[in-house]
Formats: structure tokens, C-alpha cells, sequence
């Protein structure tokens, strides 16, 4: 019931990140389509990427032994 147009196109770039990592930067989507051959349908969207920071965390897991539960006897 849908068609997408040939003309539809996705771009997408990365950077390296402190000669680290690589991560997305840019991305941007051009898409055409017709639904049900009545209606057409136009969406242009374009997303940057930036101020990547790194984070560092330290946890401590402390556990605890069950507790016993004196039980009466019957």
C-alpha cells in the first residue's frame, strides 16, 4: 500500500573520538514516499552529534549473608 521513492537517501558519518572510539556525528535521512497512491509523503531531517564526554565510575558491591530465621519447633 506504500512506496518509497528511488530518490529517497540516508547519509551517515563518524568521527574518532580522542583517538579512542569511534562515534556518529552526522546523520541525515531524505525520504519520499505515496501511501495508498493518494498521498505523498516528504520528510527531510538532519541530526548532529557532538560534545561527547567520557565518563569514568567506580562501584562497590558489598553483600551480606542471608539472614536464618530460628524457626519454632512444632
Amino acid at each position: 500500500m506504500a512506496s518509497i521513492a528511488p530518490s529517497s537517501a540516508f547519509v551517515f558519518n563518524q568521527e574518532k573520538v580522542n583517538d579512542e572510539i569511534w562515534l556518529p556525528s552526522y546523520a541525515e535521512a531524505n525520504l519520499s514516499a505515496r501511501v495508498a497512491l493518494l498521498k505523498k509523503y516528504k520528510q527531510n531531517s538532519v541530526t548532529r552529534f557532538s560534545d561527547y564526554k567520557k565518563y569514568q565510575i567506580d562501584s562497590q558491591y558489598k553483600l551480606n549473608p542471608p539472614k536464618t530465621e530460628d524457626k519454632p519447633d512444632r
